[in-house]
């Protein structure tokens, strides 16, 4: 029986393409629903590649699939095949799949036990996915590492030399996941972070090549921006990492990420698509590429690339700061879970704590007084909460000092705000 899948960029395909791009947010989140359940994936994964941005800002919880799970580090690094050319700091999409195939294939039984984990699991069970995948991704880079040419590699369009080069690169990504998750965790606790604790990462990248090493600072810039400026520091002072300049590193890496947030949704995905917590990191890595974009060669070129990003930027950071305090804040605040007692207060505390961070990361943007603005009349509306309602005059205090400052928390203890 002749096929009735339409063929990529046949006017068939184009044209679903095109159907995909009208279709509303719950249109496209149904879409996505039905395709995740789908056994066999193939040529959907290109009809919903003009998707992926909004799939982006929708951050739809997606079923926790072998290879999802096994790429959910990597993601930085994942670009459309036809964007992706040998030698490059990047993974193509088009062959993901099949290395993830490859190292199920090579754990044997011990990949049952993974699957059964995260079988009924999803991409928002962030906790869980890191603690199942840190048994998975170290096997996968020795898996990798001296991996076969796999059956259907032709499927790709890929060429036939790229898997080997690929496979070790993607090895040595992933053999670098679960010490750079160790940094983050230690920085959660306010550790330190020294140009040190990052050199045993970046000398064992080195060693399997300079494309290696340049994933490998990808990941560290997007996964821990804070060592953006330890690696600068160390790369203008001429030290290396093993046989690969770390300079010429650096500047792959800024690369292919200032690729990434230029691209369509690229910014808006970062900022509005994500977490409130981790919006003001967001910034800051951004803010950080376009530090570096100033240094280039083309000065000119480089100014209308930072003032596009820049507007993009402003207009994400208000667009997200204004979504947090409504319904994160202010609709907890005044909603019904209100009167649930100490845990809410507690999480009104920790939002509103998230958005002066944001605030702070996104007024050197652009947009200082609506920030202002937007902080006063939410610290008014604290303020005018009834007496004896949900939030003793402490509890309005304490939220008050957070979104505006002391002075004016003190005016309300006061009974002059």
């Amino acid at each position: 029986m002749k096929s009735t899948t339409p063929k990529p960029q046949s006017p068939e395909f184009r044209a679903l393409q095109n159907a995909l791009a009208k279709a509303n947010n719950e249109q496209v989140s149904q879409v996505v629903t039905a395709i995740d359940v789908m056994g066999l994936r193939g040529i959907v994964d290109e009809i919903i590649a003009p998707l992926r941005p909004r799939l982006a800002l929708l951050r739809p919880g997606r079923p926790l699939r072998w290879t999802r799970l096994m790429f959910l580090p990597l993601d930085p690094l994942i670009v459309p095949t036809a964007q992706w050319r040998l030698g490059q700091p990047m993974i193509p999409r088009s062959c993901l799949t099949l290395l993830a195939s490859a190292v199920r294939a090579g754990m044997g039984s011990d990949a049952d036990a993974i699957t059964r984990e995260i079988k009924n699991l999803t991409t928002a069970d962030a906790a869980t996915s890191g603690q199942i995948g840190s048994l998975l991704w170290p096997v996968a880079a020795r898996i990798l590492a001296d991996a076969a040419l796999p059956e259907g590699w032709a499927e790709t369009s890929l060429p036939t030399e790229a898997f080997a080069p690929l496979a070790r690169d993607v090895a040595a990504a992933l053999e670098q996941v679960m010490p750079m998750d160790a940094i983050r965790a230690d920085a959660a606790f306010g550790v330190m972070l020294q140009f040190a604790t990052l050199r045993p990462i970046l000398v064992a990248a080195a060693s399997h090549g300079p494309t290696a090493l340049a994933m490998v600072v990808v990941l560290l810039l997007a996964r821990l921006p804070q060592t953006g400026p330890l690696l600068d520091c160390s790369a203008l002072t001429g030290v290396t990492a093993g046989e690969a300049p770390l300079r010429d590193a650096i500047v792959r890496a800024r690369a292919v990420l200032l690729a990434r947030i230029e691209g369509s949704g690229g910014v808006e995905a970062l900022v509005v698509g994500s977490s409130l917590a981790d919006a003001a990191a967001e910034v800051r890595q951004i803010d950080a590429l376009l530090c570096g974009l100033r240094n280039s060669d083309n000065k000119s070129e480089a100014a209308r690339r930072e003032a596009a990003i820049c507007q993009r930027l402003d207009a994400s950071c208000r667009t997200r700061f204004a979504a947090g305090l409504a319904s994160e804040f202010i609709g907890k605040l005044q909603g019904p879970g209100a009167r649930q007692g100490s845990a809410v207060l507690a999480a009104l505390e920790a939002t509103a704590r998230n958005l002066r961070e944001l605030e702070s990361e996104a007024r050197r943007i652009g947009s200082p007084e609506l920030y202002d603005t937007l902080l006063r009349e939410t610290a008014a509306t604290v303020t005018t909460l009834e007496p004896g309602g949900p939030l003793s005059l402490v509890d309005k205090v304490r939220l008050v000092e957070i979104l505006v400052g002391p002075d004016e928390a003190l005016a309300v203890l006061e009974g002059r705000a």
